[in-house]
């Protein structure tokens, strides 16, 4: 129906203070809310060597049916800080309206997507990379890559008003080998959080490389604090899970492991291997 290459428009100029490398700069899905169709433009990478500012990152808000920009939301420019990423934004309503909520830099945001008008931001002052957000109610779960996660409340019903800052655990911290972020179940959050691998490589084992194998854990939601832990040596490189009816289904490598979303300890219901 229509296309339009963001690489070109955005990304291409490699000379610019964007910088792009191809490789860690673009990680965003879009969106689509009503005839908007919205797309956050990470600012991504860059050298570090005579930086004294990056480009903002922007978020396009694109016509569904043209692909015509209906609007345009450009942060200013910013120090540098390191490798910038943000994850995939998500959908939220706040005060009967719906908006993207997405994170750049040290700032959580949330523009209204029908006009890109921003109704709420937060300063986190993580300094690290981010992945994607969960949002748990009137919550927002920032997820961060080899860094702390931290939790985000926000008056749904008066945007305007400060965001806090809940709690923080770097004990929820997602590495490299993780395609897959924390979930959300009953109050309590699962994900995988890679081993200390400095003795426990062994590539005579498939799906095990140099990231080593990760542990299945469960924390509280109400303070971050690790529940239970859970080592177990499918889950590899490839380690990702959803949660559903109060199961938890992980996929290692070559396994489905179906789990009870239990705060109590780990409970293990079945498992279909392999899956060649």
């Amino acid at each position: 129906v229509w296309s339009r290459d963001l690489w070109t428009e955005y990304l291409q100029d490699y000379g610019s203070k964007r910088n792009m490398d191809g490789c860690r700069g673009w990680n965003q899905s879009p969106l689509v809310s009503g005839k908007v169709v919205v797309e956050n433009i990470p600012n991504g990478n860059y050298s570090g060597a005579n930086l004294t500012e990056l480009d903002g990152a922007e978020c396009l808000g694109m016509d569904v049916e043209t692909g015509k920009t209906v609007w345009n939301f450009k942060e200013p420019p910013h120090p540098p800080r390191g490798r910038i990423h943000g994850g995939d934004a998500v959908l939220a309503r706040f005060n009967g309206q719906e908006c993207v909520v997405f994170a750049a830099r040290e700032l959580m945001r949330a523009l209204r997507c029908s006009d890109g008008k921003e109704m709420w931001s937060f300063e986190h002052k993580h300094e690290s990379w981010m992945i994607g957000l969960l949002p748990v109610g009137n919550a927002f779960l920032q997820q961060g890559l080899r860094s702390p996660s931290y939790l985000v409340s926000v008056d749904d019903q008066n945007p305007a008003s400060p965001a806090k800052e809940l709690w923080s655990s770097s004990d929820m911290a997602v590495d490299f080998a993780q395609i897959s972020g924390w979930v959300h179940s009953r109050g309590y959050f699962y994900g995988f959080s890679q081993k200390d691998t400095a003795d426990k490589d062994d590539r005579t084992q498939p799906g095990c490389s140099f990231f080593g194998a990760s542990d299945l854990k469960c924390f509280d939601g109400k303070t971050g604090k690790a529940v239970w832990s859970q080592p177990q040596p499918g889950f590899q490189l490839t380690a990702s899970l959803i949660t559903a009816d109060g199961l938890l289904f992980c996929r290692g490598y070559n396994t489905i492991i179906l789990v009870e979303a239990n705060p109590k300890g780990y409970v293990e219901k079945g498992r279909v291997h392999p899956l060649q």
